[in-house]
């Protein structure tokens, strides 16, 4: 089996575990209404969807739900409210510090939004970015997993990695994806990455050593 050349994980269930309904309570009590109405305005609108590939910001999303519920709240407790609802998955991170040591380009490929990402660089998730040479954001690249364009983004960030570090082009089957949905995998695998599910660290720990990753 040919050797890898770049690892990307995802965030949200992979890196970080998060709690919808528990973002769904905060901004209801900051709109002052109930949780399921902040999944319908919010969510099931498609609000967070246009969020999170970088058609809405942050203010902008926070005006249109005090339009929707006529309150006032501001954008930065909007941000909050919706953001404070990670926790890291230790397991997991310290497979990344093992990963790191061995020399594998690591890289993150998530659907976010802004707030979210903040958030996490700016609190929980800040000592472990420099375990991360590549960056793949929804937000940022106006492109949501599992369309085919934000994986092309991750292979040629991965690539201009291979060119500096290895002296050579990318191969995309030696690019291994994790995610916690089958259809970002199966979109990963149509863009040619060797991409599996992510069960839990030790699965993929194995999956790793499978594919001769000495960790």
């Amino acid at each position: 089996m040919d050797t890898l050349q770049s690892f990307y994980f995802d965030l949200g269930n992979v890196l970080v575990h998060f709690s919808a309904e528990r973002a769904c309570q905060q901004l209801g009590r900051l709109f002052n209404v109930a949780p399921d109405q902040i999944d319908l305005a919010l969510y099931r609108s498609g609000l967070q969807h246009a969020y999170e590939i970088g058609q809405r910001q942050t203010a902008d999303v926070c005006e249109t739900l005090n339009r929707t519920f006529r309150t006032t709240a501001r954008p930065e407790e909007f941000a909050l409210a919706a953001s404070d609802m990670f926790w890291l998955n230790e397991e997991c991170l310290q497979l990344v510090k093992e990963l790191h040591e061995t020399g594998l380009p690591l890289g993150i490929l998530s659907n976010t939004c802004s707030a979210h990402w903040d958030f996490l660089v700016k609190g929980i998730f800040a000592p472990y970015l420099d375990y991360f040479q590549l960056v793949v954001l929804s937000f940022e690249e106006n492109s949501m997993k599992p369309e085919t364009r934000i994986y092309e983004v991750a292979l040629q960030r991965a690539n201009i990695v291979a060119r500096k570090s290895l002296a050579c082009d990318l191969n995309a089957g030696n690019v291994m994806f994790v995610d916690d949905r089958s259809d970002n995998v199966t979109g990963a695998v149509n863009a040619g990455i060797d991409a599996e599910l992510f069960v839990d660290s030790e699965t993929l720990r194995n999956s790793l050593r499978k594919r001769g990753v000495q960790i």
